[in-house]
């Protein structure tokens, strides 16, 4: 539904026979969630989307505030895998694992 356009959604609400009196029939997402909402148990699968399609870049802004940030830095020192600070965690950990 999120690639259907507005003349789409409204036959398909049409055919559904879904009462849009409570909603506006000119906004997409209205017309996605009472489709939803009057259709019961929905198949869900997963499915990629182009980013060269019309809404799909605008789908992908709205997906990336919900993930996570992640930011890499570089420490005030360099630490190798044989310092100590590495290496003593390490060998507790394998201690207490035996």
């Amino acid at each position: 539904m999120l690639q259907q356009k507005i003349t789409e959604l409204r036959k398909r609400v049409k055919t559904l026979e879904i009462d849009t009196s409570r909603i506006n029939n000119s906004i997409s997402s209205q017309l996605r969630k009472a489709i939803r909402e009057n259709v019961g148990d929905l198949v869900l699968k997963q499915t990629e989307i182009p980013l060269d399609k019309d809404d799909a870049k605008n789908i992908w802004a709205k997906i990336e505030t919900y993930l996570p940030l992640y930011a890499l830095f570089q420490s005030d020192r360099k630490i190798e895998d044989g310092d100590s600070e590495v290496q003593d965690p390490l060998k507790a950990a394998i201690k207490e694992a035996e």
